[in-house]
């Protein structure tokens, strides 16, 4: 038999074994788990503050353990740097929070690289008095009281080596147990996610497409949030090689002197099945119903998006490049560029995306769209301000078109029906009440959210409206697109917003978008020939990661970055071809 005190001699070996990493390492553990506090509790992430403290707790106690492999000789030095690196992270990440009102990010460290020393020290005289009463104040204050307990001369008792692995005896070894599995085994799938995101660098499409991960802390310390800004910046680095090398193979066979008006107008979340154009039940559309009954409005019947994400679904609309074609997106020309190269005037006005903006949530968008050599090389005009409502596009436009001898590209971005629904139209524009749906299965809340929907989407369709009419007695043609669409309680369901779901319905709500053409009468009638392709394209398969081949055959534009089999317009279309969702699956719905 075992005896009590082999049991007891067992126990507090374990124990030992346990606390070791925290007792050799108290001072640092000690000093690093307040600074985590502070920064979990005093600069907000999106993360649960109560988890953080425990996963630091975990994170810490792991720290701890792995520096136990360094050499006993090197350990100080190890400890040095990581104590500089984390303060010095911690200030930065503090700093940023005060005065940007956003905590360290991937456009933040993009800055910060191409930023010169006059900047910088501009950028430090932000520093006031006031910042000590702030999150970065209290960052500070450790570190100041950190650096004096370092070099005070007399150590306080408690301080010294014995008293501090008196307080790690084997005995806390159980409440420390309980801290470690609980901050551990609580985030593993906040460290999972972290993994492939930062350490893969897989995006967040491909990451949720393993499974569906719920992460409760994401990049909830400083040190985290800066892994996280550097692996994204090497990414998109990569990224921008490839679209600068996409720039010098950029080539048009035929200059123009002149040409239709092409307009493309790109839509934000629109729902097909939630225009009265499709058949909807409530008049949504009346601004397209009217342009479709003077018979110059082709209906395309069967169009999907390659994405149900604004970033992605745009970066294939503004590309040649097709899925199933060789490189990434980033790898073929852009078809501004190339109309541009044509020599169209091209304009572009966009209620979401300005040129040499910075802002974490449009990071992949800053790579082309506001980065100001690519904007440069796409469009002749932008518009340098964001709108409440759609309709500031509208004065963008007659502010800034102008004359031009060139043929025209203008392309529009709405913010359209983007959530909050309540937000994309005037209270004065209220044309659809909760009353108006019967709709038993729904509450009052989802009722006006569907309400908001479908009141954004009239407001949407005046300010197409408004477009058309500018441009009806010039030779023009315009092309309208949803980026994607969005789940709004279609289908008997009581389910709305965006989901990696692959049900049928959710499939339908999301990916299957409005699109069609509508040419003016002047157009009809110097291009009757193209008018009838267009007509008997409507109720062919088509996915819009190939919109630019159809836009660059519209403008009459020879370059070997057409495809004609990607074209839904041309004779050498091919329909079979599959359309691929995210990247993942084939639509069959």
């Amino acid at each position: 038999m075992i005896s009590k005190q082999r049991i007891s001699h067992f126990l507090q070996s374990l124990g030992g074994i346990l606390m070791r990493p925290i007792g050799e390492s108290l001072a640092f553990f000690i000093s690093m788990y307040l600074l985590g506090v502070v920064c979990v509790l005093f600069v907000p992430y999106d993360s649960s503050r109560l988890v953080g403290v425990f996963q630091l707790f975990a994170d810490l106690y792991l720290l701890c353990a792995f520096l136990l492999l360094v050499p006993q000789r090197f350990r100080p030095f190890t400890k040095g740097v990581l104590y500089a690196l984390f303060y010095v992270v911690a200030l930065i990440d503090a700093f940023c929070y005060a005065h940007l009102g956003t905590a360290f990010c991937p456009t933040f460290l993009q800055q910060v690289i191409y930023t010169n020393p006059r900047e910088c020290s501009e950028f430090l005289s932000l520093i006031t008095w006031s910042d000590l009463w702030s999150p970065f104040g209290l960052v500070l204050t450790l570190l100041g009281a950190h650096i004096l307990l370092a070099i005070w001369p007399r150590k306080p008792k408690w301080m010294g080596v014995a008293q501090m692995r008196n307080l790690c005896k084997p005995v806390c070894a159980v409440p420390v147990c309980c801290l470690f599995f609980v901050g551990f085994f609580a985030t593993i799938d906040s460290r999972e996610y972290v993994f492939y995101r930062v350490i893969c660098g897989l995006d967040e499409l491909n990451v949720q497409r393993m499974k569906d991960f719920e992460p409760k802390t994401k990049y909830y310390l400083p040190i985290y949030r800066l892994a996280y800004s550097v692996s994204e910046n090497i990414q998109q680095a990569a990224i921008c090689r490839d679209l600068a090398k996409s720039l010098d193979k950029a080539v048009v066979t035929s200059r123009l002197s002149s040409g239709p008006h092409i307009v493309l107008i790109i839509g934000e979340s629109c729902n097909k099945r939630h225009s009265s154009l499709y058949g909807y039940d409530k008049l949504t559309t009346p601004c397209q119903q009217r342009m479709y009954d003077t018979g110059r409005l082709a209906v395309f019947s069967d169009v999907v998006s390659p994405w149900n994400v604004t970033c992605e679904a745009f970066q294939s609309i503004m590309t040649t490049h097709c899925i199933g074609m060789d490189g990434t997106w980033a790898s073929q020309p852009l078809f501004p560029h190339l109309f541009r190269l044509a020599g169209y005037h091209t304009e572009f006005f966009s209620n979401q995306y300005l040129a040499n903006t910075v802002g974490f949530s449009a990071f992949k968008e800053e790579i082309f769209m506001s980065n100001a050599r690519f904007s440069h090389a796409m469009f002749d005009v932008r518009n340098d301000s964001l709108h409440r409502f759609d309709d500031g596009l509208i004065d963008d436009y007659r502010a800034l078109t102008g004359k031009s001898n060139k043929p025209k590209l203008s392309v529009f971005h709405f913010l359209g029906l983007h959530f909050d629904f309540s937000q994309r139209y005037p209270a004065s524009r209220v044309v659809f009440a909760e009353t108006d749906y019967s709709r038993k299965d729904l509450n009052a809340e989802h009722l006006k959210l569907l309400a908001d929907y479908d009141n954004a989407y009239r407001y949407n369709d005046s300010i197409i409206g408004e477009i058309v009419k500018m441009v009806d007695q010039e030779e023009a043609i315009v092309v309208f697109l949803s980026d994607h669409g969005e789940r709004i309680f279609d289908d008997n369901t009581q389910e709305w917003g965006r989901t990696l779901e692959w049900s049928a319905a959710n499939i339908r709500q999301q990916y299957d978008i409005p699109f069609w053409i509508y040419v003016t009468e002047r157009y009809k009638s110097c291009h009757p020939r193209m008018w009838h392709d267009i007509q008997d394209a409507r109720r062919r398969p088509f996915i819009t990661d190939a919109v630019s081949h159809v836009l660059l055959h519209l403008a009459g534009i020879q370059t070997p970055w057409y495809s004609p089999v990607h074209d839904v317009l041309s004779r050498k279309y091919n329909p079979q071809r599959p359309r691929i969702l995210n990247r993942e699956r084939k639509y069959a719905y």
